[in-house]
């Protein structure tokens, strides 16, 4: 697997949760984040579109909601922020995460090979909760947060069927695992995750790409009992790719 990028792609629609699941990977195996979503935010700023404080707050939905159809048909805005996402992980050389809506697809069309490309879906009763958590200042209604959503869904499937012929209703094309976290917090889902066979599988390999350390970490998986000692810092278990960090106890 000389050709192995060391990247974990999470995808899924807007509000189903998947920016907040790639930043909980990222902290727990200490991964770089590639998010295209703020990429696709910082182009809006750079093209002069909208302002930088615009970009970065609640108020870029009702931006969105206003101008997305824009966005979504400037077919050079759009490869631009692609471009860069795949740029990133072509480069990446230390494990890392890239968090977007179609960059599974976009990464299996190019042929660039990641360690595991996984969707975040959720219904939209949890979808319109999980607007809400993350916009505490949105004044409109439930039906309203919905109504933002579906013509969001609806705009970026026309937009990216159109571009790459990718359908976003369609996931299990591209990815590996489908993650159903309806009715679930964001630690129940990430349980749900990392006990999953195939990803506890792949988890393995990001292994050798870990920088080492002048430190020796001994530490045993509680899991499997696998003894380790080496100078990766990070608790992934090279036998059953366990990485919860209550199943290990540090020697």
């Amino acid at each position: 697997m000389a050709s192995l990028k060391p990247v974990i792609v999470i995808g899924g629609l807007a509000s189903t949760g998947s920016t907040t699941f790639a930043k909980k990977l990222t902290t727990a195996l200490d991964l770089e984040y590639f998010y295209a979503g703020r990429i696709m935010r910082q182009l809006c700023v750079e093209f002069g579109l909208c302002t930088k404080e615009v970009a970065f707050s609640s108020e870029f939905n009702k931006f969105y909601k206003q101008f997305g159809r824009r966005l979504l048909e400037d077919d050079q805005f759009n490869k631009k922020v692609d471009e860069r996402v795949l740029d990133l992980i072509r480069n990446a050389t230390t494990p890392s995460a890239a968090e977007g809506r179609v960059t599974a697809a976009l990464v299996t069309k190019a042929g660039i090979e990641v360690v595991i490309k996984v969707w975040i879906k959720a219904d939209m009763a949890d979808r319109v909760k999980r607007f809400r958590t993350k916009n505490p200042t949105f004044s409109g209604s439930d039906a309203d947060i919905q109504e933002l959503l579906l013509t969001r869904d609806r705009l970026e499937r026309q937009q990216y069927l159109k571009q790459y012929d990718v359908d976003l209703f369609k996931p299990q094309e591209y990815n590996d695992i489908i993650l159903d976290t309806t009715g679930l917090n964001l630690e129940q889902a990430y349980f749900k995750l990392i006990d999953n066979e195939l990803f506890r599988e792949r988890i393995k390999l990001l292994i050798p790409f870990y920088p080492n350390y002048d430190v020796v970490y001994r530490w045993k998986c509680l899991r499997c009992g696998y003894l380790y000692e080496g100078f990766v810092p990070v608790h992934i278990c090279p036998r059953c790719g366990n990485i919860d960090e209550k199943q290990f106890q540090d020697l």
